[in-house]
């Protein structure tokens, strides 16, 4: 999962999708909200992977922890 800062609230349990470029292309992803806190600008989302590309979770974990 991921948790991202945002202008655009979502409400527990919502299903988002998500596009993103780690350095090799835009990637997507499927989550579901499974919490979020408002902040002074924005609101703070916590989100679990729900569909995700095989390929993109290794690119993912790559970049994360700086495997090759």
């Amino acid at each position: 999962g991921l948790s991202m800062q945002t202008m655009s609230p979502a409400n527990v349990g919502e299903f988002v999708k998500i596009e993103f470029d780690l350095g090799a292309g835009t990637r997507w992803a499927y989550a579901s909200v499974v919490r979020a806190s408002r902040l002074r600008s924005g609101t703070s989302l916590h989100l679990k992977f729900v569909k995700i590309p095989r390929k993109t979770v290794n690119e993912i974990l790559s970049y994360v922890y700086g495997f090759e």
